[in-house]
């Protein structure tokens, strides 16, 4: 290919923006990562953030992955060994739930909540029950905002920061 084509090339594929660019360096801040990947389906870059947390023993370990951009974006917790149910509660709203046998994915109406949720949140509490046992975690959500902010950065859509609308249920 000849030197001006290969630069035009280039050139249109800069121009196309991050859809078809190639995807950007992985971000970690605290327990919270943002990767980028490239969905062959869809022609586009879209970013995942995870909350990966390992147990004690070596065989706990579970992922929270959020897909911030999505249309319609998903929140789903991956666990090994198996899981029995998952229980995610931002801050001070109710709890939401779901169950595996090897992953559980809210529904897009509870992901949108959480991802809501989560902009604004200082802690995420999580509760995974997996045959063995059940773990509580509580992480703090600084790091969830960080990647927000840096998947912005690299041009990529992610909501903006906004107080959570839900309210705990009245008895």
């Amino acid at each position: 290919m000849s030197r001006a084509i290969l630069s035009a090339a280039l050139a249109l594929l800069a121009a196309a923006g991050p859809a078809l660019a190639a995807p950007p360096a992985a971000f970690v801040s605290g327990n919270w990562r943002v990767d980028s990947e490239f969905d062959r389906m869809t022609d586009k870059t879209r970013c995942l953030v995870k909350l990966e947390v390992h147990q004690a023993s070596p065989t706990g370990v579970f992922a929270m992955l959020v897909t911030p951009g999505a249309v319609p974006p998903y929140v789903s917790v991956v666990v090994k060994p198996s899981i029995l149910f998952v229980t995610i509660r931002v801050d001070r709203n109710p709890a939401l739930s779901c169950k595996g046998p090897e992953f559980c994915n809210f529904s897009p109406a509870d992901s949108a909540a959480i991802i809501r949720e989560l902009g604004s949140a200082s802690e995420v509490l999580l509760q995974v029950a997996t045959a063995p046992t059940i773990c509580d975690f509580t992480k703090n959500s600084r790091g969830y905002r960080e990647c927000l902010t840096k998947i912005r950065e690299w041009g990529f859509s992610a909501p903006v920061e906004q107080p959570s609308r839900r309210t705990a249920p009245r008895s």
